[in-house]
């Protein structure tokens, strides 16, 4: 069960990502990047149903860095991880094991685990690089497919305001209580 907390606005946080390229990727999904000194967010919903997952301190994230849940199909979980240091945002929701579900995330700054501290999954075959491209690649298709689905939605909903335009013109409305004109 979650619960709703509070952070004093100057309280740091921690958020396990994976790197790929340079760039800081949610383990989770693959897909959502956090940038230094630029916000990320996603409105926190109870039941793991949103918010971006960040930790109260630098050892329960250290703690997480291999642990984290995987998800079927999603997720770079054999990517190599940092650590970034953050300020976030609430509301707030702690979930069992101090993980912090927040609304806004701010990297501040990228840590490197402790010398010798197992930070990295790598694979160990190549397999295991064959299998990380391949998880990167399907979620670069997925990016794509939806940035299409929401080019499409904006060019329909337009074309349906024409049309209202049109018929409101001709004299004919739509009331609220009926779909029909």
């Amino acid at each position: 069960m979650a619960e709703v907390v509070q952070f004093s606005q100057d309280h740091v946080f921690y958020k396990v990502v994976a790197v790929l390229s340079g760039r800081f990727l949610s383990v989770y999904d693959g897909a959502t990047e956090f940038i230094v000194g630029h916000p990320t967010s996603c409105p926190v919903r109870p039941r793991h149903q949103g918010g971006l997952y960040v930790f109260p301190s630098y050892q329960l994230a250290l703690d997480a860095l291999n642990g984290l849940p995987r998800r079927r199909g999603r997720g770079l979980y054999l990517a190599p991880r940092k650590i970034l240091r953050c300020r976030c945002v609430g509301p707030f929701l702690r979930y069992p094991g101090d993980k912090i579900a927040a609304c806004t995330v701010v990297p501040v700054g990228v840590l490197d685990p402790p010398v010798g501290y197992q930070a990295i999954s790598r694979p160990t075959s190549a397999d295991g690089v064959r299998d990380i491209s391949r998880g990167l690649a399907r979620t670069q298709e997925r990016v794509a497919v939806s940035r299409e689905m929401r080019a499409e939605t904006r060019r329909l909903e337009q074309e349906v305001a024409v049309m209202e335009r049109v018929l409101q013109d001709r004299g004919l409305r739509r009331t609220a209580e009926s779909q029909h004109w």
